[in-house]
Order: structure tokens, then sequence, then C-alpha cells
């Protein structure tokens, strides 16, 4: 009787095991719907928020790299999408003596974030915004580099806005 429980025992949790185990982590975030959106390599032909600014129209097709922020809250709750800035832009945290409580905004480079800021606005394969607030699902952070490719879009207000259906989130 003890060794058929025990063989019971033992069973559950070799289960247990094998599930645990065989539940990856397939994104930045630890969330396997991510998974569908992200790019496990750099894409080589990324180009610069500030060139892409300038040169793109609407529904380009582009790959663009820059780091998470350009404001306080560079996020958009409950969905996966957040402002970048261009790489060129040094955030007050990498200038010596300033100490920032919020480095990711960029306001010492006030002149020149409108022409070198994006916003990434990540899209099911439907063209619709995913309904995820983009820090839980990718486990992104101020000032981490990510690089986008989507499709082009400038809003009514002006706001220069790709549409990304895949995302390469650096370590």
């Amino acid at each position: 009787m003890k060794a058929v429980i025990s063989l019971g025992v033992v069973a559950v949790l070799a289960v247990m095991v094998a599930g645990c185990t065989s539940k990856t982590s397939t994104s930045a975030g630890g969330d396997a719907e991510a998974s569908q959106y992200l790019l496990s390599e750099r894409p080589a032909d990324a180009k610069e928020v500030a060139d892409v600014v300038k040169t793109a129209s609407d529904n380009d097709e582009v790959t663009i790299v820059g780091r998470i922020g350009g404001s306080v809250n560079p996020w958009v709750d409950e969905v996966a999408a957040f402002d970048i800035v261009d790489p060129s832009l040094t955030p007050c945290s990498e200038r010596e003596g300033d100490n920032c409580p919020t480095p990711w905004d960029y306001c010492c480079d006030l002149n020149e974030l409108k022409a070198s800021t994006a916003m990434i606005k990540v899209v099911d394969a439907s063209g619709q915004p995913v309904e995820k607030d983009a820090r839980k699902l990718f486990g992104v952070k101020e000032l981490q580099t990510v690089v986008a490719h989507g499709k082009v879009q400038k809003n009514e207000d002006g706001r220069f806005v790709v549409l990304a259906d895949r995302i390469y989130i650096a370590k």
C-alpha cells in the first residue's frame, strides 16, 4: 500500500515538474503572448528615429531604433505602446552631475525632442493595437533600446507613429 501511495506521489510530482519546465519564458517579460511580436535578433537595417521621422511618409515600411522615453510617462496604459527617442540624444542620467529623477524625459534636449521622437504601437495581425501594457507584456522599461518594424502612420495631431508588427528589445 505504501509503495502504491509513494508511486502515486512521485507520478504527481513528475507531472507538476514537467508542467513547470515546459513553460519557458519566451520574452523579456516572460509572457508567451509576447513571443509572436518579438524578434530574436536585432535587425541590421534599423535607422535612428530622427532619420526615419525626417524621411518616412504614411504607410512606409520602416525599421526604427530608439530608447524608450521622451516624457515623464512615455507609456500608453493598457496598450502595447510607448515613445522612443533617437539614440543620439543623451538622457540626463548619462550627463555628469545631473541628478534628474526622470532621466528618460530628456528634459535637457527639449528643442530636439519633436524631431527625435516616435510612438511605437504594437499591433496584431489585423492591425489593431495589442491591448496589454507594454511593460507587462514585454518587460520593458524607460531608457531601454528597442528596434521596431512596421508601417508609419502620422496621426491627426502630427505625432509620428509606427504600427509595429515586430520588435526587438535590447538587453
